[in-house]
């Protein structure tokens, strides 16, 4: 499986200011399509988290369930 910063050195290109991403570097890329359910459910811990944070509340425990729904969805 490709991890997050093999795909960055898979796709970085120096000294360009609009670095082209090649179709062979994304391919290996773990791409999950979630189920409308659990579209929604990462949806919605987001616009909480938007919404308590507008108002400079802490929102650790929302993003902490958030990323236990995402590594759910990629280990599927």
């Amino acid at each position: 499986m490709c991890t997050l910063s093999d795909a960055y050195h898979n796709v970085k290109e120096s000294g360009r200011v609009f670095p082209q991403v090649k179709l062979e570097k994304l391919k290996p890329l773990p791409i999950v399509i979630p189920t409308i359910e659990d579209r929604k459910m990462v949806e919605n811990l987001v616009l909480q988290i938007i919404e308590l944070k507008s108002k400079c509340n802490d929102t650790e425990y929302l993003e902490e369930r958030l990323n236990i729904l995402v590594d759910k969805l990629y280990s599927k």
